[in-house]
């Protein structure tokens, strides 16, 4: 009986061992299916000196992201997004102690301003990613300004996040 016991421990520990050996750029590395979505705070620019702040939907997007090693020792990655009815944005990234830090890129969005889709918008966008599980949840940043026919912005504050779900090998 104890003999049983031990080697139910033994397993035990050694299949813990293995499930939480991932580590460095191996823990990000694969292919997933995600969402974004959140808000973004801009503040209208306007020659008076008027300020007045606006809440803009980032319109959600979802699709298929690569996450690909370049230098395993140096922790260089790269993050290819594929969205859905869009761009394919590529991303140079860094693993920095369980984190996936992503490089600053401009890229093209949509925005939902005070009702009306704009789906010109280029920003520059940084973020980070940390695992949990099979998911990678990234806190995304962006910047600069966006012009309309009659208002020009500048972004203020944001609350994007993206949800990527690894795929099943």
């Amino acid at each position: 009986m104890k003999t049983r016991q031990i080697i139910l421990a033994i397993t035990t520990v050694s299949l813990f061992s293995l499930t939480s050996c991932e580590k460095g750029t191996d823990l990000f590395d694969g292919d997933y299916s995600f969402k974004t979505s959140g808000n973004i705070q801009l503040e209208k620019i306007d020659s008076a000196d008027v300020r007045e702040t606006v809440t803009a939907d980032f319109v959600t997007e979802f699709g298929q992201m690569d996450i690909l090693t370049t230098d395993k020792k140096a922790g260089n990655m790269i993050v290819s997004m594929n969205i859905f009815n869009g761009d394919i944005i590529t991303i140079p990234a860094v693993e920095d102690n369980g984190k996936l830090l992503l490089d600053t890129v401009s890229r093209r969005m949509t925005l939902k301003i005070n009702g009306i889709n704009h789906s010109d918008v280029r920003l520059s966008m940084t973020g980070e990613g940390e695992y949990y599980d099979d998911t990678v949840i990234f806190n995304l940043d962006f910047s600069g300004t966006y012009s309309t026919l009659l208002n020009d912005y500048k972004v203020m504050q944001t609350e994007v996040t993206c949800v990527a779900t690894k795929n099943d090998d």
